[in-house]
């Protein structure tokens, strides 16, 4: 299965590219979310705002696993790529 359409993978690299000249400092890009990443038998959420250009695997963006403490970091995609109970997968929207 496929998460990503080709817009919002475009998107995401643009938004890297933007972010790479300033990451790190006070100038850093507070993107909104490009695709909202979600497991329907479960409650974790991943808003996804970046790919990194040398592994376009990996995304960056705001993880809420549903414990009450969402945080910004990477996620490998192809490791969302599973199937879970009752043949559930992790969606996009």
């Amino acid at each position: 299965m496929k998460l990503l359409t080709k817009a919002q993978h475009q998107t995401l690299l643009a938004n890297s590219q933007r972010q790479e000249a300033v990451r790190g400092t006070e100038a850093e890009i507070d993107f909104s979310p490009v695709v909202k990443l979600f497991y329907p038998a479960g409650v974790a959420t991943w808003l996804l705002t970046e790919l990194e250009p040398e592994d376009p695997d990996i995304a960056r963006g705001l993880a809420d696993l549903g414990m009450g403490c969402a945080e910004f970091g990477t996620v490998r995609l192809s490791e969302r790529d599973v199937t879970g109970p009752l043949w559930t997968r992790v969606a996009a929207r």
